[in-house]
């Protein structure tokens, strides 16, 4: 299995929402996901070569996508990490949901947070979580209905929702994509 670090990154000053542009920081296979931190901070730290021709990018999160084998198509597997390589999560599926405890979610019903987006660009934005995953208990009803899906990892969400300018639009978001609170 390879890992390959990837970073998103903006340039210019910071509005909401945002494109943030993906670039490939190593080319070749990391041996330690604790290498990404240390390649994001020599990136912050020293112009690498990597970014001849990029002025001034603003890191704002990392991953790590772990490569699974071709037969393993459906799976993924990616650690993300704040800029400053806190480690946020991991995205990982398909598979099967039993709940979240309430008091292991980071944020709530109400949190105006920033985000990164998972659509076909990925996003900075802003938004207001407006739905948090289900507790074990909810999944256990859901589960015994036999007219329902069984609960997997896209239960596993924040419902995010945005208003840009009055366009009303949201995302359905694993934690890991979720980078922080806003304080309003």
């Amino acid at each position: 299995m390879r890992m390959l670090l990837y970073s998103w990154y903006y340039q210019g000053e910071l509005s909401y929402p945002m494109p943030v542009e993906r670039l490939l920081l190593a080319q070749q296979p990391l041996s330690h996901p604790s290498d990404g931190s240390r390649l994001i901070a020599e990136l912050l730290h020293n112009k690498s070569e990597w970014l001849t021709g990029i002025a001034s990018p603003t890191i704002v999160a990392f991953s790590i996508d772990y490569e699974i084998e071709a037969e393993y198509w459906e799976r993924r597997h990616i650690q993300m990490f704040s800029a400053t390589g806190e480690y946020l999560g991991e995205d990982v599926g398909p598979r099967r949901f039993f709940g979240r405890a309430s008091e292991t979610l980071r944020y709530q019903c109400g949190d105006v947070v920033t985000c990164l987006t998972r659509g076909a660009t990925i996003e900075l934005r802003q938004g207001k979580i407006l739905g948090v995953p289900f507790p074990p208990e909810r999944v256990e009803k859901i589960a015994a209905d036999p007219y329902t899906a069984t609960p997997d990892d896209s239960d596993d969400t924040y419902a995010v929702y945005f208003d840009d300018s009055g366009d009303f639009s949201h995302d359905h978001l694993p934690e890991c994509y979720i980078l922080g609170r806003v304080l309003v």
